[in-house]
């Protein structure tokens, strides 16, 4: 499992360098790849290679407290 992470998407790269800010990161926190790359330089797993992707019926419950709020 990766660990966890935040994506941060913006109109621009100065939005998103501004919202790293405002989150009290710093510029060496965080890395700019997407989940797939990170997935396969990291884990060697192609994620476009996996055609259904679920989670165990422990994680449901973990994600079902989140969902419904």
């Amino acid at each position: 499992m990766i660990p966890p992470y935040l994506e941060i998407e913006g109109q621009s790269e100065a939005d998103v360098l501004n919202a790293v800010k405002l989150l009290g990161l710093q510029m060496n926190d965080i890395i700019t790849q997407d989940v797939n790359t990170i997935y396969s330089t990291v884990y060697g797993i192609n994620l476009e290679s996996i055609k259904v992707l679920k989670f165990n019926d422990e994680e449901n419950v973990f994600i079902s407290k989140f969902w419904n709020q």
